[in-house]
């Protein structure tokens, strides 16, 4: 809201087109998924990486400018990686977990994710 309101001067609504954006960028994930396999070659903890790197940067980008189509793309940005990055990270402890902790490490993971949301909040 801050974002919408204060910087870019475009409303609530811009809320929605921010929504928008990050979803469009979402639709990319499979593509982008199986790109990264042929570039990266299957090595998981590289593309999570380079993932984990490029939305933080898009965040980045997002927060600093004042420029409501930066904003837009970099939303986009957010959601393609964001999204590839958490399905590398759920397929990377599911492949080195071993199958009698699955669930256990599986429920840390989220609390860990809640507790840090709730703590930047």
């Amino acid at each position: 809201m801050y974002i919408a309101d204060s910087i870019l001067h475009i409303g609530a609504d811009g809320i929605i087109y921010f929504s928008y954006a990050m979803a469009l960028g979402g639709f990319l994930t499979p593509i982008i998924i199986k790109q990264s396999k042929k570039i990266f070659n299957d090595n998981l903890v590289h593309s999570f990486s380079v993932f984990a790197v490029i939305s933080t940067l898009a965040y980045f980008a997002w927060g600093a400018t004042k420029n409501i189509y930066v904003s837009l793309i970099s939303l986009f940005v957010l959601g393609i990686f964001s999204s590839c990055y958490l399905v590398t990270m759920t397929t990377i402890l599911q492949k080195e977990t071993p199958k009698e902790y699955t669930g256990r490490v599986f429920s840390f993971y989220k609390i860990a994710l809640i507790l840090v949301q709730y703590s930047v909040l």
